[in-house]
């Protein structure tokens, strides 16, 4: 039978969170105390997660400078451009 006192947690995230749930309890239970102040375990994830985030905003960016790759990537076609295609 189901017993509540034994769920970890009583509430699952949703879908698109679920990555970050998981990177949350999967990281060591690491706290450190500069000048007397507590940083705990979610601070870290927190800090993960915005650098994730940061480096997926900058990626174009950072390839465009190491490829130096300027061409223009439009490869799409309007029907009216090649009409005979």
């Amino acid at each position: 039978p189901y017993k509540p006192s034994q769920v970890s947690a009583g509430s699952q995230p949703d879908f698109y969170m679920m990555w970050t749930d998981g990177l949350i309890r999967l990281w060591p239970a690491w706290e450190f105390y500069p000048f007397g102040h507590t940083i705990p375990q979610g601070v870290w994830v927190a800090v993960g997660m915005g650098l994730i985030f940061m480096l997926l905003g900058a990626y174009p960016f950072i390839e465009k400078k190491l490829s130096g790759d300027d061409a223009h990537h439009n490869l799409l076609q309007r029907p009216r451009d090649a009409p005979t295609r």
